[in-house]
């Protein structure tokens, strides 16, 4: 039997790391919730709910969603931690750290 996320695997590792480092660091305080990259409705959804409770305009929340939205982009309250989409977990968690003061 193959592996079904051979492809992907490496980059899954990448953002459990990240995902326990902001564990590890905030605690239950950061709410992390995972969106396939596969399932656009489900990102569409997360943009329309960060618009609708203001902490993005629509515009703003509908040019990352067409645009910003990749496979490894992390997100934040609607806000980008990874512009490049690159796992680099001491810019991600400093960009957090940011966006919460």
């Amino acid at each position: 039997m193959t592996d079904t996320f051979q492809d992907v695997r490496v980059s899954m590792e990448q953002l459990g790391s990240v995902y326990r480092a902001i564990y590890e660091t905030y605690g239950d305080s950061v709410s992390i919730t995972y969106l396939d990259p596969r399932n656009t409705s489900a990102i569409l959804i997360y943009f329309l709910r960060h618009w609708r409770f203001s902490s993005l305009g629509l515009f703003q929340a509908l040019h990352r969603f067409l645009t910003k939205a990749h496979p490894n982009t992390l997100f934040y309250n609607g806000h980008i931690l990874n512009p490049s989409a690159a796992v680099n977990e001491e810019e991600i968690l400093a960009r957090l750290a940011y966006l919460q003061s």
